[in-house]
């Protein structure tokens, strides 16, 4: 018997119109086979057929030669700058914070000093200028006062030949005047021991050298040759260093110059104006001075060259 083939006819149709009827005795859809989960691998960027590594050979193979040295010359040449640098640079560090000791005045070291300062100060180039000019006289700073040693009365009490005297105070002053102007020139050199900060002379000291230099040149234009500080003003616009020379240099005001006012007054008052300057001509200090000569107070007249 022959089985009868059913023809396959047009979907049917269902209640939804948007659904299809799968044809008798077939579904429309096969249902898919269930999930299987595939056996994770961990994450490599490396293909496992690209770059393989080629199978170890059977024949003995050469060792490996040692990694060479580190090479240390960066730190031998590092610490060879650090050891010139400090050898360099500690010495004048040391003896600027700390200076050696100053030697005793009138010792034979601080006269064997004192000599050299002369003859440096001999080489300077405005000492040459003012010593060989006629119209200047020179001599060395109280040179027509008595000593500080000597048994004097008030010798020893003098400031600047006393306590300040040496090379390691005021170690040098050479005075320098000309007569027709007024005008005063001190070459001066600052020892060690007038520092306040560490190389850099004192303020005070600075005064007290600025108060008896333009006293001098005051004294010079009052009568009687005697007079005291009656008002004394300083402006400081650089340190000065110590171990150094300076050139001070100082006149008396004209009567021109003053106020009406002072004009009367002028036979017995002096202004005095001033600076102290570096060799090369930066002021480290402008001063200006009023010196009198008092009424009823019998003073002793200073020497010329004082």
């Amino acid at each position: 018997m022959i089985p009868r083939i059913r023809p396959r006819g047009p979907p049917r149709l269902t209640s939804n119109p948007l659904r299809l009827a799968a044809p008798q005795g077939r579904p429309l859809f096969r249902p898919q086979a269930p999930f299987r989960r595939l056996p994770s691998r961990p994450f490599t960027t490396h293909h496992p057929h690209r770059f393989a590594a080629p199978e170890p050979s059977l024949q003995a193979s050469e060792p490996i030669p040692p990694p060479p040295p580190r090479r240390r010359r960066t730190g031998l040449i590092s610490a060879a700058l650090f050891l010139a640098l400090g050898l360099a640079l500690g010495t004048p560090v040391r003896l600027f914070l700390q200076p050696p000791t100053p030697p005793v005045p009138g010792s034979a070291e601080d006269t064997a000093r004192a000599a050299l300062l002369a003859a440096d100060a001999s080489a300077l180039p405005i000492f040459q200028q003012l010593s060989t000019d006629t119209e200047w006289t020179n001599w060395t700073a109280y040179s027509a006062a008595p000593p500080a040693a000597s048994p004097a009365p008030g010798a020893a009490s003098r400031l600047t030949t006393g306590a300040l005297s040496g090379t390691r105070g005021l170690a040098y002053q050479h005075i320098f005047a000309h007569a027709p102007s007024g005008r005063f020139v001190t070459v001066v050199h600052f020892g060690p021991a007038l520092a306040g900060w560490p190389g850099v002379v004192h303020g005070g000291a600075l005064a007290t050298l600025l108060d008896e230099s333009l006293g001098r040149c005051a004294i010079a234009a009052l009568p009687g040759r005697t007079g005291v500080t009656a008002r004394l003003e300083l402006a400081y616009r650089a340190p000065a260093l110590a171990n150094r020379f300076y050139v001070l240099r100082c006149r008396a005001l004209a009567p021109e110059e003053l106020e009406p006012e002072e004009r009367a007054k002028a036979g017995r008052k002096a202004w005095v104006v001033g600076t102290l300057e570096t060799l090369d001509g930066k002021v480290c200090v402008e001063a200006r001075g009023l010196f009198v000569a008092p009424r009823g107070l019998k003073l002793a007249s200073l020497p010329e060259r004082f």
